[in-house]
């Protein structure tokens, strides 16, 4: 994600990037930062090295050659999201096209600097030479000791961002006319390199680079797109019967502009999201899949944790669904009338323990009330430790949400989970509120930048040379 200022962008013009281009360069050796890890499965095979780099950033190395010595690193965020996050290349092969600014590996630093312009910063990266380091910009360059390129890194975080900037959404009718009769090259400009098709329950993404993508259209996107763009140039957006746009901004997502196709026989939605930088087309639909199940976060109340202790539970007791005493005819357990399906931002500590044998009981008793399999309480066999302004609440999560859970979210941060109250359990004067957790997310300012992130340049010694080429004989434009 990226960091927001209040800096705004001006209007995107079709075919032709933002203003501060010159700051901020997606594409290198052919793959476009935000393209699924996929391509670069695909292109490039299974990746011969590859780590964790901290809590926050995996990595996956590739020789494309030994003599001239070539290698690609990628990157990706943690929690994983599949997306590429930064690209390296490094070497001294001056066939390969980098696609950089019209550099090649070997060019003068004199050449260097004019094509990008004056460094901010000059680091001594040892025997490797110098890094150059710009200020506003998403790449860095070295410079080996014989003062040529070596190397350049390119990732996805800038302090050139802005806020969503709805006057710089693209018009319809000219993003229609891109999409019917633009070429390839012109298409992909208006694309998130993430960007999904849907057509007839199927899903596709850009499965090579994009270089190869916008060459040989090996995924069909650009051709697919073409066609049912079609039928969408018919579209009178004047029309509310026809056509409607909305504006979805969710905190803890990016931003996003839906338009709503009515009257089209094929094509019914088509979703733009703000980057940080401008607005792209994210998913074009034309029949998604059928999901097996939506979540409804809107079924869900913003409320404190605390709430269910001060003010619903004594409500509770007033008018409970049910209730289960004990020999003294003192209550055990209670059902509420309502499960107050409710959203609350926590700050996850860490801590995991047991279910105890209480909230066992309570689940059971709630699962038989509801005429359901008591069996079902074993797949809820642990609690998860959250902190709300200080004060520390257990909440019931089952075995498959907890596996994605640990894996998603980290020790101290923040976290908003969707919970339903499945009742007290008493014990003498003490009350227990039990809380089960449904669905969770990460919530994340907008924009946040990675923490910790690596900014050198992966070198030679950070990696294992292989013994002989991985994949052959490669060819110079990879």
């Amino acid at each position: 994600m990226r960091k927001l200022s209040l800096f705004f962008l001006i209007v995107f013009v079709f075919g032709v990037v933002e203003s501060f281009a010159q700051q901020y360069i997606y594409d290198l050796n052919g793959f476009r930062l935000r393209q699924y890890r996929e391509a670069v499965f695909n292109e490039l095979g299974e990746a011969p090295q590859s780590g964790a780099m901290g809590d926050d950033m995996e990595y996956e190395a590739y020789f494309l050659s030994e003599e001239p010595l070539v290698y690609m690193v990628f990157q990706y965020r943690l929690p994983y999201d599949g997306l590429i996050f930064s690209i390296q290349i490094t070497g001294d092969d001056p066939s390969i096209d980098l696609g950089f600014r019209g550099l090649r590996f070997g060019a003068s630093e004199q050449d260097v600097i004019k094509a990008l312009g004056q460094p901010a910063r000059r680091i001594d990266v040892g025997e490797r030479g110098t890094r150059l380091e710009f200020d506003k910009a998403n790449y860095s360059v070295e410079i080996n000791t014989e003062k040529r390129l070596s190397s350049i890194r390119i990732m996805d975080d800038d302090d050139v961002v802005a806020l969503p900037d709805p006057k710089s959404i693209p018009a319809f009718k000219d993003m229609v006319k891109t999409l019917t009769s633009g070429t390839n090259a012109e298409i992909s400009e208006l694309l998130a390199p993430d960007m999904e098709l849907y057509v007839d329950g199927k899903a596709t993404f850009f499965g090579r680079r994009l270089r190869t993508e916008i060459a040989s259209d090996s995924s069909k996107i650009f051709s697919t797109i073409r066609g049912l763009s079609k039928e969408v140039a018919a579209v009178n957006e004047t029309k509310p019967e026809e056509f409607e746009a909305n504006l979805r901004l969710r905190m803890g997502a990016d931003p996003m502009h839906v338009i709503k196709l009515k009257k089209t026989k094929k094509v019914r939605e088509i979703v733009l999201k703000w980057n940080g930088r401008r607005w792209l087309l994210w998913e074009f639909d034309a029949g998604r899949p059928i999901a097996e199940e939506k979540f409804d976060e809107t079924a869900y109340v913003p409320r404190k944790l605390a709430d269910f202790s001060a003010k619903l539970g004594p409500e509770a007791e007033k008018d409970p669904r049910a209730v289960l005493s004990g020999p003294d005819k003192k209550p055990v357990i209670l059902i509420p009338t309502d499960p107050n399906r409710s959203r609350a931002l926590v700050r996850f500590s860490g801590e995991t323990r047991q279910l105890t044998k209480a909230r066992r009981e309570l689940i059971e008793y709630s699962l038989t009330m509801f005429g359901r399999d008591k069996a079902i309480a074993d797949s809820y066999k642990t609690e998860i430790s959250v902190t709300e302004d200080g004060k520390t609440y257990w909440l019931l999560i089952d075995s498959k949400m907890l596996e994605r859970f640990q894996k998603e979210i980290k020790k101290g941060q923040l976290v908003r989970v969707f919970v339903s109250w499945i009742g007290i359990a008493f014990a003498g004067e003490e009350r227990d509120q039990a809380l089960m957790v449904n669905e969770f997310e990460t919530e994340e300012p907008i924009g946040l930048p990675v923490a910790a992130i690596r900014e050198r340049h992966f070198s030679r010694e950070d990696l294992q040379l292989p013994p002989r080429p991985l994949y052959g004989s490669l060819p110079s434009s990879r």
